[in-house]
């Protein structure tokens, strides 16, 4: 089925689409499955040709959709200007003030990391607890910024007023205990504390392409897969730059995870017998022994053996894809499951099956690629435990179903 991009730019209510709009290159996310995720970040080209004049001002709101198969607008970007420059250029029209203007917009994440939040310190609680207190008074909204009149609250309480905090995406309580955390003037790094929790819970702060920020625990994933990968042939990949690669980086045969009151160590002897000693350390805010001693074993199943990584995955939206899997690459997102088939043996596997950490959509009139930063689901999925698992009754489990074989439901 034949499809062009329509990509449509909203700044401050007036919206740009067509030969308007030149390119449009969008990132969200984060590079790899160790770091936290950074605001998602829009650079936009617009042509003036008439000399009208666009002239966006600093701060006004962004949204940029692009239409999926069915010509419905999907929302992949929400945020707010943060800097434009506009340029006059010949037009081939003798005296034209026709000019380009180039816009970068960055997410509402990025308040994020400008508010102080816990001036008065916070006690022990679970990880989806913290995160979702960090969000609400990081990003909640105050009395200085609501506008409108009573009327508009009258079926909202003052916490949902913001819809940039969505509830039902953030994983509460969550799964381990996060330290307390003492008075301090001035207050936390709202941005920081609530990407250090998510990191030392096995979690992940992200951010949906409609602009909703939310938390996955640390049990997401498993979730994720177990509602199925998104399958996507080899055949509708770039092939420039389809690379794998295995790193002694992703190697630990000890870990050691350092909590509020210590350190645990957990080591692999059949690893170290066959690699060495390959000790990695993890700095964490997690409260206490037993949630760090399944932290590291988790870990330590993950990388205790080589890993062959497929990081990047560009696919080209415009080319005769089916419908189906265009628009649900158009709607991925962070922490969605996805399988690669049919990849040819050069690379070292003929099938990967993994996460989404991040993506990158390039816009213009006529062609509009994805490029998919993803991790194994090794990485992710580490041994679950009796006290992790999920409410599930034995007639839901499968007869033939080892142990060994429960992370990867």
């Amino acid at each position: 089925m034949t499809w062009t991009p329509v990509v449509t730019v909203n700044i401050a209510g007036t919206e740009y689409t067509g030969n308007t709009v030149d390119v449009v290159q969008l990132r969200r996310g984060r590079a790899n499955v160790y770091t936290t995720i950074q605001a998602a970040v829009a650079s936009v080209t617009l042509y003036d040709f008439t000399g009208a004049g666009i002239v966006p001002t600093v701060a006004s709101p962004m949204i940029v959709t692009l239409e999926n198969t069915g010509g419905i607008p999907v929302t992949l970007f929400v945020g707010e200007v943060s800097d434009w420059q506009t340029t006059i250029y010949d037009a081939g029209i003798k005296n034209s003030a026709a000019a380009s203007v180039k816009i970068t917009a960055v997410s509402n994440l990025a308040k994020l990391q400008r508010r102080q939040v816990f001036a008065t310190g916070r006690p022990v609680e679970k990880d989806g607890t913290r995160i979702l207190d960090i969000l609400l008074d990081g990003l909640g909204l105050s009395w200085e910024d609501a506008t409108g009149v009573w009327d508009d609250f009258t079926a909202q309480t003052w916490a949902t007023v913001d819809p940039t905090i969505d509830f039902s995406i953030v994983d509460t309580p969550g799964v381990y205990d996060i330290a307390a955390l003492g008075a301090q003037d001035g207050g936390y790094s709202a941005g920081q504390i609530a990407g250090d929790a998510g990191l030392s819970a096995a979690g992940l702060l992200y951010e949906t392409g409609d602009g909703r920020i939310g938390y996955a625990d640390a049990l997401r994933r498993f979730t994720n897969a177990q509602a199925g990968y998104l399958p996507v042939p080899a055949g509708v990949l770039s092939a420039s730059g389809v690379t794998s690669n295995s790193q002694i980086a992703d190697l630990a045969t000890v870990v050691v995870v350092q909590y509020a009151g210590g350190e645990v160590t957990e080591s692999d002897t059949a690893s170290i017998n066959e690699f060495g000693r390959l000790t990695q350390t993890l700095a964490t805010q997690l409260q206490n022994a037993p949630d760090a001693a399944l932290r590291a074993t988790g870990y330590l199943e993950s990388h205790s053996q080589p890993t062959i990584q497929f990081e990047n995955a560009t696919v080209r939206l415009e080319q005769d894809l089916t419908g189906t899997l265009r628009d649900a690459l158009i709607g991925i997102e962070v922490n969605d499951a996805i399988q690669i088939d049919s990849l040819p043996i050069t690379l070292g596997l003929t099938t990967f099956a993994g996460f989404v950490e991040g993506m990158v959509f390039t816009i213009d009139p006529f062609r509009a690629a994805i490029d998919l930063t993803v991790s194994s689901a090794n990485l992710s999925l580490g041994p679950l435990f009796w006290a992790a698992l999920p409410a599930i009754a034995w007639e839901d489990v499968s007869a033939t179903l080892e142990w060994s074989q429960a992370g990867s439901l």
